[in-house]
């Protein structure tokens, strides 16, 4: 649990309390201590316990966030498994414990990162706290949730609430003057940087996230009544700076695309003027596999909308990065130092991977010329070579990893037994691109096996989706025109 009572512009920090209330057996309780390190060092980390015999007991799950890497918890007297996770670049530690009561119990786990991200943050761009309605969960929660699984960047959107994230903790005193952007989160040394967003949440004309925006009243967007293009405008008002993105759009009643009766090759594009698009919406996966295919279909008419990864987290149990979008921003750049721009410029320019779990990564090469995720491939006589790279720890199952050319899948191979070393699955892909003489678009999509989300290292069936390397197919310079 954590301590939950700073309100904005307090002084008080995000820091361990007693654990939520439930009902023990007895006035003698267990107790159950962690110590999660890297390095040797404290490090944030998510506990998950589970009464080792299925049934046994009224305890059937717990899950902490433990943002100092050292905590006790109270616990029933039992037989448990444990496992601490610290995301989905990290390793996994899974252990059997007896507990005893009125005995104190150690779990210790070394858990390095065994995937490599260097140049790549996470962000989740959709969570909702306590200031949405259909949400109780502390702030300080979701901030500890970005501090155990690995985020940089937290964008705020509560429904139609313009939220602060800033304003419930104080900037640690351990940081610079010019690191004021991030939020100190623990003793282990997380840092996690916020942005002021909103979700806009119409009754009929499906749900949008836009940040920055300022914080309280003054920032909401007035979306009652407006039609799909008025709103749009409302939402768009401002100096360019906003960045929009459409929610879920083939969600139930919240469904924009279901409001505009959405076709990929005749909508009219003043109805699609969003920046982003959630592809991996945790609440709604389900609608996954026909997201993608109505992405894909834009992006074969030229219209460019990023791809994003997102939790859409309510509940206690529904965690702050069970989906997330990787951004590329470079080797050099701090977003601490440089500030959510450098992250938001990045998003736009679809250098960007939407994921539940997978680190996947995408280029295509022709003669001396190498394009990554969300850059141009100029135009050329020589043969084009797509590479595809796919990276998870060992305790992720993976299913297959699919290659689309414009809308056509050009290949689909499977990579869950590909080898494993140091820790982590790791499997490369390379083939040939079709000759083309018109532009055209190369996506990577990891398809999750069949089954379960292989709980608890991961929280979601581990889709992923890389944002295309656009081609230049007849020498102009440009995609589509643009």
């Amino acid at each position: 649990g954590l301590e939950s009572g700073a309100q904005p512009g307090s002084t008080a920090g995000v820091s361990l309390a007693a654990p939520a209330p439930y009902e023990l057996p007895g006035a003698n309780p267990a107790r159950l201590q962690i110590e999660a390190t890297r390095a040797g060092k404290p490090l944030p980390v998510r506990v998950t316990v589970r009464p080792s015999e299925p049934g046994a007991g009224k305890l059937r799950r717990r899950d902490f966030a433990d943002v100092d890497g050292v905590a006790t918890h109270l616990m029933p007297p039992g037989s448990y498994d444990v496992w601490l996770s610290a995301g989905p670049l990290s390793a996994l530690s899974h252990q059997e414990v007896i507990l005893v009561a009125g005995k104190t119990s150690v779990v210790k786990a070394e858990l390095p990162q065994v995937v490599d991200a260097v140049g790549w943050v996470a962000a989740d761009l959709h969570v909702h706290a306590e200031p949405s309605s259909d949400s109780q969960v502390p702030v300080a929660r979701r901030l500890a949730d970005a501090a155990v699984e690995g985020f940089c960047y937290l964008v705020a959107t509560d429904h139609d609430v313009p939220t602060d994230y800033q304003g419930w903790v104080a900037h640690s005193a351990s940081l610079s003057a010019g690191q004021g952007a991030c939020i100190a989160v623990g003793q282990a040394g997380a840092q996690v940087l916020t942005a002021v967003g909103e979700e806009v949440s119409t009754l009929k004309t499906g749900h949008f996230n836009v940040w920055p925006i300022p914080a309280g009243p003054a920032g909401a967007v007035p979306w009652y009544s407006l039609g799909p293009a008025a709103l749009l405008d409302a939402i768009k008002a401002d100096d360019g700076q906003r960045l929009v993105q459409c929610n879920h759009p083939r969600f139930d009643s919240f469904s924009y695309f279901k409001a505009i009766d959405f076709d990929a090759q005749t909508t009219n594009k003043e109805l699609l003027r969003c920046d982003l698009m959630e592809l991996v919406n945790g609440a709604s996966e389900g609608d996954t596999p026909q997201v993608i295919i109505d992405w894909l279909g834009l992006l074969n008419r030229g219209v460019r909308i990023t791809a994003t990864g997102v939790s859409d987290c309510h509940g206690m149990s529904d965690f702050a990065g069970n989906a997330r979008t990787w951004v590329f921003v470079g080797g050099t750049a701090d977003p601490c130092v440089d500030g959510a721009k450098v992250i938001d410029a990045a998003l736009v320019a679809g250098r960007a991977v939407a994921s539940a779990g997978p680190m996947l990564s995408l280029k295509v090469s022709r003669g001396g010329n190498t394009a990554q995720i969300g850059d141009l491939l100029p135009a050329g006589a020589e043969a084009a070579q797509i590479e595809v790279r796919i990276a998870a720890p060992d305790w992720m199952p993976l299913g297959t990893v699919d290659v689309y050319v414009g809308q056509t899948k050009l290949s689909s191979e499977a990579v869950g037994s590909a080898e494993v070393k140091d820790g982590a699955r790791v499997a490369q892909l390379s083939l040939p691109l079709p000759a083309s003489a018109t532009d055209t678009s190369v996506v990577a999509v990891h398809v999750p096996a069949a089954g379960g989300s292989g709980w608890p290292g991961i929280h979601r069936r581990p889709w992923a989706v890389t944002n295309p390397v656009l081609v230049d197919g007849d020498g102009d310079g440009k995609w589509f025109g643009l």
